[in-house]
């Protein structure tokens, strides 16, 4: 018997292309998107793969931070910026940390060992501005782990030895904080490792003793430590500050998860990982986070990146996958960064930087290692049967059933049973009056499939 006969020919192609379009509309609207990246490395020009910092200029350019140097993207090509000993007017070190943009347009680079830099885009010069022993108007230490503006157009500089603040029009700091044992007000920890500015111009600081909260009146700090209170921060070692679309304020520790601060309440909520649930956080070390919609993108070390739907609160993560391409390169997420068109970009340890790319276009649907995943990257046919399953007919993996409660595919592969289907190379799929369906093989015939209850008879 034969599918493609006569009218029969034209009957099936009609049933196909209406699945089809009916295919595309649940593609367009499937809820939890998978998430594909675009791949920037040291293949397409950028210095180094180890990237700790990502940044977009007024112009629209992205900087982009590595161990390896100074990298600026226009899209399509890659102008890397390195230390050159014989010039003097070149980044002054590879190991990039902070990049900002000032109000006079200015961009300035965080490194370190080698200060602060300036980039005057006009000469295309660095200018540098280090540590200078008894000059109380120069930066504090050479090694800068974050870079920060407020919205008076200062930056704020986190270093080994306390937090800075720089005025880029005078080229001077104008304050340092330092902790002091004897004033609980002072800063906790000299090793500041991140510092945020809110949407309220408050100033957080994230060091290797607990978070920080600067009140600007009394240049006075508020501390938030780890103790033996439940509600209290979950852990000392802070490696990120983020502040959310409804003002709250997120802190992702290394080794103890995330934490969601209650102004109100004086109290933090944790998130960290739990072994037994699958939608808990993957990883509790925290490395960076940013927002998109009611989303929550959180990156870890090890534990690939994170979203956090803050309307279900629960965590969905995406890993490196061998057979994905499109996966996130590494699972050590650095760094976090959403540009002006809401597209994400990941600074990946030893894994470039990965781009999200924030639109509407269709979802994909592939092969990979995940149990459930597609059988087989190449389509040959779909059909939507009387009870609205979708049934994906491919070239080598057999017959394909879409469970979109639990949006994974189910396969059917021939095998040595009698009642398998005959062969993995499906043509066609159709459904009879009563709600058999016909498949058809390349080369191996016709199986009918009798979904109540599964059977195949050949």
């Amino acid at each position: 018997m034969s599918l493609c006969n006569g009218n029969k020919k034209g009957v099936f192609y009609s049933i196909c292309f209406a699945a089809l379009l009916q295919l595309i509309t649940f593609i367009v609207f499937a809820q939890n998107k998978p998430v594909h990246f675009k791949k920037l490395s040291t293949d397409n020009g950028l210095s180094s793969n180890n990237v700790n910092c990502i940044f977009q200029d007024k112009k629209g350019f992205i900087w982009l931070g590595t161990r390896n140097g100074l990298n600026r993207y226009d899209g399509s090509k890659v102008i890397t910026y390195r230390n050159n000993e014989k010039d003097p007017f070149s980044l002054t070190n590879n190991y990039v940390t902070g990049i900002v943009e000032d109000n006079a347009g200015d961009i300035w680079i965080a490194t370190v060992g080698g200060g602060l830099n300036m980039f005057d885009r006009s000469k295309s010069r660095f200018y540098a501005y280090k540590h200078i022993a008894k000059n109380h108007k120069s930066i504090i230490t050479n090694y800068i782990s974050r870079l920060e503006t407020d919205k008076n157009g200062k930056l704020w500089l986190a270093t080994s030895e306390g937090l800075d603040l720089f005025d880029p029009v005078t080229k001077s700091v104008t304050a340092h904080f330092r902790n002091d044992p004897a004033n609980q007000k002072s800063i906790s920890d000299n090793n500041v490792y991140t510092v945020f500015c809110d949407r309220e111009n408050n100033i957080w600081a994230g060091t290797a003793h607990g978070l920080n909260f600067l009140d600007r009146k009394t240049n006075s700090f508020k501390r938030f430590v780890s103790d033996q209170d439940k509600f209290s921060l979950s852990g000392n070692d802070v490696r990120c500050i983020f502040q959310d679309s409804l003002g709250r304020i997120w802190v992702g520790t290394f080794g103890e998860g995330l934490n969601l601060y209650k102004p109100g309440e004086n109290t933090f909520t944790h998130f960290k990982n739990d072994p037994a649930n699958p939608a808990s956080l993957s990883n509790n070390n925290i490395t960076s986070i940013r927002q998109i919609r009611e989303n929550l993108y959180i990156g870890t070390e090890n534990g690939g990146l994170n979203i956090l739907n803050m309307n279900k609160w629960s965590f969905t993560s995406y890993v490196h996958d061998d057979i994905d391409q499109s996966s996130v390169s590494s699972n050590s997420v650095d760094y976090i960064y959403k540009d002006r068109q809401n597209n994400l970009w990941l600074g990946i340890y030893s894994g470039g930087a990965n781009v999200f790319v924030n639109s509407n276009n269709f979802e994909h649907y592939e092969h990979n290692t995940l149990p459930g995943s597609l059988s087989h990257n190449f389509v040959l046919c779909f059909f939507e049967d009387a009870d609205k399953n979708f049934w994906i007919g491919t070239d080598g993996g057999g017959l394909n059933l879409y469970d979109r409660k639990a949006e994974k595919f189910m396969a059917y592969k021939h095998t040595q049973a009698s009642k398998s289907i005959s062969g993995n190379y499906i043509l066609a799929i159709v459904e009879d009056s009563r709600q058999k369906l016909w498949i058809g093989t390349w080369g191996d015939g016709v199986s009918i499939f009798e979904r109540k209850p599964e059977n195949l008879r050949l």
